[in-house]
């Protein structure tokens, strides 16, 4: 007859050192793979960010369309804030504020429409608008980071998305 003390003792299973070491190695991966699972969540973040700006680029190019009646996008740099407005009604849509962790980069255009960091661009109702580039970037971005490009075309209004590499 077998005593029943061998058979827990030779029960398969795991030491406590040895789940210790299994935890201890998947912390090790894990910090060391989170710098670059942060870096693509901040890279995937500004191309949504860039996406917003070119969608509300669109709506206002639509509504101006549809309403028959000029509409501007206007686009704070200092605070990266961008809206929409109605200048025969003075409307102005809701503020929309950009992530914290993307802001503006920089606005060109053709004429300088810049007033206290205060950018605009012109829709108008058969659909073409005032030129301009906006560019986005990450906040704690060295300039030699890659950035979007929003560019508007003035004479279909359309807007497009470009990635810039350094």
């Amino acid at each position: 007859m077998k005593n029943p003390k061998n058979n827990i003792r030779n029960a398969g299973g795991f030491t406590l050192i040895e789940l210790i070491l299994v935890l201890v190695f998947m912390a090790l991966i894990a910090s060391l793979s989170m710098p670059f699972v942060a870096s693509s969540l901040d890279r995937i973040q500004l191309q949504s960010e860039a996406r917003a700006i070119k969608s509300a680029l669109a709506y206002a190019r639509s509504q101006a369309i549809t309403l028959k009646t000029p509409f501007v996008f206007h686009g704070d740099l200092k605070n990266n804030q961008y809206w929409l407005s109605i200048p025969r009604d003075d409307k102005t849509t809701r503020i929309k504020s950009i992530k914290d962790n993307v802001k503006f980069r920089s606005f060109t255009s053709k004429k300088d429409r810049i007033e206290d960091n205060i950018f605009q661009i012109y829709f108008y109702p058969l659909g073409n608008s005032t030129d301009g580039t906006i560019q986005v970037e990450l906040a704690k971005a060295d300039r030699e980071d890659a950035y979007y490009e929003i560019i508007i075309d003035p004479i279909i209004g359309n807007a497009k998305i470009h990635k810039r590499d350094p």
